[in-house]
């Protein structure tokens, strides 16, 4: 009982804060820096974060990630208006879009382990002393020579130790040395059947998944982009990042091309 007194408090302050129907977060780095401003930073060991003038999916720059094997490389977004909604981080049973371009260095050297170019990072209870090693609910990850999008769930108010995200939504070619836009439409549930995956490729739908998205947790998700744990030096470049709101679509999420308003 005590629990759901929490989780019912905290909801409540949640529901209370409110968001406005509009996109949320743009960023194309045209500032010419990773502005504490717009994003927190979460690096490790062997890594490099920048802007990077000479490379960009629109307009004049785009982000740069150098990473080691092994390194965590990530930026997160952050858009919340308040305290409590930058805790609580990403809505569940509510649409939210997220759209980013991503380009692999050209001299990208295959590698048959695991890597993770983009994640939505899920928030343990730790008051519940829940075990980590669940996965990212969400992530859009490298093997080998193919991109591969993977999901996972759990309704159990109390995760129970071990790996969640093991489910395939999508597998297909990475092409190193050009833009590849990516456009998600999520409906983050604690492990209801009602939560939503959409996702479009360079224009094309590749997923469209119905059915348990996220963990019961109290606390949402929230997106890390970069270069996380990879088995080799990499080189990444990441532009045109928008969050937006359940009002939004694919027309209005899709990255913009210089010749676009």
């Amino acid at each position: 009982m005590k629990h759901l007194l929490i989780l019912t408090w905290v909801l409540g302050l949640g529901l209370s804060a409110g968001t406005s129907a509009e996109i949320l977060f743009e960023s194309s780095f045209e500032s010419g820096a990773i502005s504490e401003d717009e994003w927190i930073i979460d690096i490790q060991k062997q890594c490099s974060i920048g802007v990077d003038k000479q490379m960009a999916r629109s307009g004049r720059a785009s982000a740069r990630f150098e990473a080691g094997p092994g390194a965590r490389c990530e930026i997160l977004p952050w858009f919340y208006s308040n305290f409590v909604t930058g805790q609580l981080r990403e809505p569940y049973n509510e649409d939210r879009w997220y759209a980013f371009s991503v380009y692999l260095d050209e001299n990208w050297e295959y590698n048959e382990r695991n890597e993770v170019i983009a994640q939505w990072h899920a928030s343990k209870d730790v008051f519940l002393n829940e075990s980590g090693g669940r996965g990212p609910p969400l992530a859009l990850r490298i093997l080998g020579n193919v991109w591969r999008l993977t999901y996972g769930w759990d309704a159990d108010f109390r995760s129970k130790k071990g790996a969640k995200a093991i489910y395939p939504l999508w597998v297909g070619a990475i092409e190193p040395g050009k833009w590849t836009d990516w456009v998600f439409r999520v409906r983050w549930t604690r492990g209801g059947d009602d939560g939503l995956v959409q996702v479009w490729k360079d224009g094309v739908m590749v997923s469209d998944h119905q059915g348990p998205i996220g963990y019961n947790d109290i606390r949402g998700n929230y997106l890390k982009l970069g270069s996380y744990h990879p088995r080799t030096d990499r080189v990444v470049f990441i532009d045109e990042v928008r969050v937006g709101d359940e009002d939004e679509s694919y027309e209005s999420m899709k990255p913009r091309k210089n010749d676009e308003p």
